[in-house]
């Protein structure tokens, strides 16, 4: 060991295994995770560059923005959907106007909602399945984006989609679901909740690695799996130069090629025996790329050779005659000329000086032929001498029966927006029973971890509900980035009231005339102004941000409505509510919202690494009005969280 001038034995570390093409890696890699060697791979393709990590994160990048066709595609013809690429060509081709035939190509999530209910060209009657299925899952997901962290919407997506149980059953199967456990792993560690944050963490990692060794593989203590190119400039104690007998692919000979010295050459095409034809000129040309490969070829096994310090094993295939006289190919039969093998015998090893250096040859054991395969006992004993003592081999569980890794317990309780609003209502609600009624919803959800209620109708008589007109409102303005007036606003109501359920033809025209109405009022609002004025002024205008506030006890989590930078420098957060408040009543059901826009606040004061809170207020759309409520309120209800909580668990109790 030359840094601590002693003899040692030999670690993993030590050891380098060079490749000159990275394309069978991966069955080295698959050796050493069995056998729980720990390597590491530098160079090749990257761990986030494995095609079923890009697939999930691919679902990430569409769940943080619908309008990313490009990934929502990738995932959709992923082993998440399994989309044919006839039907996501068929979805491409549907555009924008009443026979779905006019007009540009709509956005892909836009044309994955009108396949799913109407009767669209070349999607037949065996892909309504498919569509089904990926339109719910997707739609779950997109609800909960930013209102839960990055692993467990992966591990949502991984359930409802069977992705690991699909990813082990295709070929190198273990080592896929390995890629995406870890990708697991690592948004777990990350504890991140918005998809950039995740992503910056992402590039964190690659940055400080060459390369990550696929699923878990320790960096320390490991081997180094590279390229001859990779490893200039390094030493190690021990070096393999693996597959010594490989060739690259000729490919045939190129239509065009260039010499410094000849210039330009091409092949000729021959009308009359449909063939190239090679000229002089380009046969010279090719001869001297040739030799020029073949120097370059010979320089770098000088470069891997030379990698070694004190041992170098070389490894590849040769081809023996009866005669015990050998042909090899590449590197290999390069090494055995030079090294002045005259043949190879057929023993398990021979020992020869060249140079004054030892040179060992080793010959492993062959493998019996077919034919004797399942006869043992003519089986000679020097074919394959080999026994193992089955303790040195546990009992392996296949991949596909292995359950998904566990997520670790969580140590703080989770507390969403909606449960917010909910402790508020227990707190102020305008009558008893609304205050009765938001304990009840806080207790089930929060503290029992009973699921929401959905028994709620979407449709009372003819009309749509108005907790539903309100969500469809929410989501519109969402997706419209305030220039609903630019867009299709029939089109984009009647698609976002069809993924919330109102899929009744009868309803439209009230639910359109309903949802318009409260557009326009928004339209006229000084809301909207503020807003508009921000874009003109270039000030920040967030909308749908996703937030994240811990505590010594909770974690408080979802998404606030509109995050905006005043012209003063100020912020100012504005949540939207379309509920219906008498004139008389909309400072004291404003009150309702103090803890829920006090958290927004400390949120994106911590965030942002503001001197003090934003200010917030409420805008009631249905009565284009605005309430304001003050810092001190809002921190005086923060303050009071816990306090609140323990009440409920008394009355619980």
């Amino acid at each position: 060991d030359k840094e601590s001038e002693r003899w040692r034995g030999i670690d993993y570390r030590d050891i380098a295994i060079l490749f000159q093409s990275m394309s069978s890696v991966t069955l080295y890699e698959e050796v050493f995770k069995s056998q729980e060697i720990p390597y590491l791979t530098v160079a090749g393709r990257g761990y986030y560059d494995r095609q079923e990590v890009w697939d999930m994160l691919d679902l990430l990048r569409f769940l943080h923005n619908p309008a990313d066709d490009l990934s929502l595609a990738s995932a959709l013809r992923s082993p998440l959907f399994a989309f044919s690429d006839d039907l996501l060509f068929a979805l491409r081709r549907i555009r924008a106007g009443d026979d779905n035939s006019t007009g540009p190509p709509l956005p892909l999530w836009r044309a994955l909602h009108i396949a799913a209910q109407d009767s669209v060209p070349g999607i037949v009657e065996s892909d309504r399945p498919v569509l089904y299925f990926a339109l719910d899952v997707l739609t779950e997901l997109r609800r909960l984006s930013g209102r839960v962290t990055i692993s467990e919407l992966l591990r949502l997506a991984l359930e409802k989609t069977n992705a690991l149980a699909i990813l082990t059953g295709l070929p190198d199967g273990a080592r896929r679901r390995g890629n995406i456990e870890k990708l697991l792993q690592l948004a777990e560690a990350s504890g991140k909740i918005t998809l950039g944050k995740f992503t910056q963490y992402l590039d964190d990692l690659t940055a400080r690695e060459a390369r990550e060794g696929e699923a878990l593989q320790d960096a320390g203590n490991a081997l180094r799996l590279m390229t001859v190119h990779a490893s200039k400039g390094l030493e190690f104690p021990l070096v393999i130069l693996a597959d010594a007998s490989w060739q690259r692919g000729s490919g045939g000979a190129p239509l065009l090629l260039a010499d410094p010295e000849h210039g330009l050459s091409c092949q000729l095409y021959d009308a009359a025996t449909n063939e190239y034809r090679k000229g002089f000129a380009h046969r010279r040309n090719a001869r001297m790329q040739a030799l020029k490969e073949a120097a370059e070829r010979k320089r770098l096994l000088y470069v891997a050779a030379t990698r070694a310090q004190d041992y170098l094993l070389i490894s590849g295939q040769v081809t023996l005659t009866k005669a015990d006289k050998w042909s090899a190919r590449g590197w290999l039969g390069q090494l055995l000329e030079t090294l002045e093998f005259s043949e190879i015998k057929r023993q398990p090893q021979q020992t020869r000086q060249f140079a004054n250096q030892p040179l060992a040859v080793l010959m492993p054991p062959a493998p019996p032929p077919p034919d004797l395969l399942y006869k043992a006992d003519n089986i000679a004993d020097d074919l394959w001498e080999f026994e193992a003592d089955p303790g040195d081999y546990p009992p392996f569980q296949p991949p596909l029966l292995q359950p998904l890794p566990a997520a670790p317990a969580p140590a703080l309780r989770h507390i969403t927006v909606t449960q917010l609003d909910q402790l508020g209502e227990f707190r102020y609600g305008l009558s008893e029973g609304q205050q009765q009624f938001g304990g009840r919803r806080f207790r089930a959800a929060a503290l029992q971890g009973l699921p929401p209620d959905t028994s709620a109708p979407l449709v009372a008589g003819n009309r749509a509900t108005p907790a539903v007109i309100g969500e469809i409102v929410h989501e519109l303005l969402a997706y419209g980035g305030f220039a609903l007036d630019k867009l299709g606003r029939d089109d984009m109501i009647r698609s976002v009231a069809w993924e919330k359920g109102v899929t009744n033809p009868a309803l439209t025209a009230s639910l359109l005339q309903e949802v318009r109405s409260l557009l326009e009022r928004y339209e006229g609002s000084d809301v909207r102004r503020w807003i508009r004025s921000a874009h003109e002024q270039k000030h920040a205008v967030h909308t749908e941000l996703p937030f994240l506030l811990r505590s010594d006890k909770h974690v408080i989590h979802g998404v606030m409505d509109v995050l905006l930078q005043l012209p003063d420098g100020e912020w100012l957060i504005i949540d939207y509510k379309t509920s219906q408040v008498n004139a008389a009543d909309y400072e004291a059901h404003a009150r309702r919202f103090r803890l829920q826009l006090g958290v927004y606040a400390a949120a994106a004061q911590e965030q942002l690494a503001l001197p003090r809170p934003p200010q917030t207020c409420v805008h009631y759309i249905r009565g284009r009005r605005t309430v304001e409520l003050s810092r001190a309120e809002c921190r005086a209800e923060l303050a009071k969280r816990e306090a609140t909580i323990g009440e409920l668990v008394a009355l619980d109790d």
